[in-house]
């Protein structure tokens, strides 16, 4: 819990008191265990946690769909009567939610919003080593149980060089605003183009402005085009300039504009995408912006497996294995080992 403290009066020639008064509220922020989680994220959680630590928007639109989902599902009691059957309510009820590729939501997701609500809840509970930073609202916390963590590696979701080719010539069904000055097929192709030749997530490309673009590369700013902490730079060949250079005069800004910003236009971007790829491939086969940043993982190793890395910005190995290396480049490899053969056995005769 937190405390007040005032000053008492003292006689003359002795120094005041100061004077400890337990509230169960935390300085001025008018903190209490009286306070649900939901009141609590908008009270503190979000204006003073996270923006200390710079959050990203789409981490703050994540957020808000976590706590949406506590709501939704324990009825978000008071902090301080919040219980582990709240939690598992929440868990289960996480579990329940239709997925967009599957039945159900998938198991990392719900791990993510589990583990999304813990944080909050640990914030709320009392300051420790390892949550300097929490207020002391509550004495003990009550544990989100977050589902086993399954493997994130979908080696396959990535695009063959013919069927990257069939989606550019299907960019054309996708329907853009009137305000952007080329035409939707123009549009969706050069981003594509600059996908595949810099491994460039969607979110950099659509972050990237014309004042990080310098011909033979281009700049993403962090925590607004870049993911992570630190600016990353990619590398432009022939192509990929060719494709932002023809994106000139759409915007003063933005290479890749659209009339919002990113995170509040990615729903309709991402639908138009879809269009695109409902177009030119079986749904077996529709991976996404991501296809192409894997299928430039696969691309660039038949190269030069060392310059990968660096093009993807990871900064361990240990990332591009797991997330993006594929088992084409395995099987590939494999088929180049020199050949080492049994060959057919004299059959033994019996009592020879």
């Amino acid at each position: 819990m937190g405390h007040a403290n005032r000053w008492q009066d003292a006689p003359d020639g002795h120094e005041a008191l100061r004077v400890y008064e337990p509230r169960g509220v935390v300085g001025d922020g008018g903190l209490s265990a009286e306070m649900t989680l939901r009141e609590f994220v908008a009270a503190y959680y979000k204006p003073v946690y996270l923006v200390g630590r710079d959050a990203r928007a789409r981490h703050l639109e994540e957020i808000d769909q976590s706590v949406k989902y506590w709501c939704r599902f324990t009825g978000d009691p008071p902090l301080g009567a919040t219980t582990v059957f709240d939690c598992r309510d929440f868990v289960v009820g996480l579990k329940s939610l239709p997925g967009r590729r599957y039945a159900t939501l998938a198991r990392n997701t719900v791990r993510k919003h589990a583990a999304a609500i813990q944080a909050i809840l640990d914030l709320a509970g009392p300051p420790s080593r390892d949550a300097r930073e929490a207020v002391g609202l509550l004495e003990s916390v009550p544990y989100v149980t977050r589902p086993r963590k399954e493997s994130t590696s979908k080696l396959d979701d990535r695009y063959t060089l013919d069927e990257a080719q069939r989606i550019l010539a299907q960019t054309h069904v996708a329907r853009l605003p009137d305000s952007l000055p080329c035409s939707a097929g123009d549009y969706f192709a050069r981003l594509i183009v600059v996908w595949f030749h810099t491994g460039m997530r969607p979110g950099g490309t659509m972050g990237a402005g014309w004042r990080g673009y310098h011909g033979d590369h281009l700049w993403l700013r962090a925590r607004v085009a870049a993911k992570g902490f630190e600016d990353k730079r990619f590398e432009l060949n022939a192509c990929a300039r060719e494709a932002i250079e023809l994106m000139r005069g759409a915007d003063a800004e933005r290479i890749f504009p659209w009339p919002r910003s990113w995170p509040a236009s990615r729903k309709q971007f991402y639908t138009e995408l879809r269009r695109i790829l409902a177009a030119a491939l079986p749904t077996e086969r529709r991976f996404a912006a991501y296809g192409f940043r894997r299928l430039h993982t696969d691309e660039m190793d038949g190269i030069d497996p060392t310059a990968t890395r660096l093009s993807l910005g990871h900064t361990t190995e240990q990332t591009t294995n797991a997330h993006y290396r594929g088992r084409r480049l395995v099987a590939q490899t494999v088929a180049k080992l020199p050949a080492l053969r049994a060959g057919c056995q004299r059959q033994l005769r019996l009592f020879e």
